[in-house]
């Protein structure tokens, strides 16, 4: 792959997770806070909202753990889908970590 199909690559991966964060955020998100969730999620299950958000997340990585085994007998949807899943996991958190003031912006 070329450094050129490689960017055109990233640009595609970074837009299609953009667009599924946009559609997830109207779904999953009551009032203002986009992080209500994994929040909300902490306060049931007596955790910090970052292990409910990793708990959460951990879905696409050990789907992707099987996937990765047989990598061919997958579609390219059901590939982008979780692929896409796991990276958005990562954004939130690290919008979440942001919004606990755990680390700086």
């Amino acid at each position: 792959m070329t450094n050129e199909d490689f960017n055109l690559a990233v640009d595609r991966a970074f837009n299609r997770t953009k667009k599924v964060l946009a559609s997830k955020g109207k779904e999953y998100t009551y009032g203002k806070d986009r992080l209500s969730q994994f929040k909300k999620a902490g306060v049931v299950n007596s955790e910090w909202p970052t292990e409910s958000l990793w708990g959460m997340g951990i879905k696409p990585i050990t789907s992707i753990a099987e996937m990765v085994k047989t990598p061919d007998q997958y579609s390219t949807k059901e590939w982008l889908e979780k692929v896409t899943d796991a990276r958005n996991y990562l954004f939130l958190l690290e919008a979440l970590l942001i919004d606990l003031e755990v680390i700086d912006e």
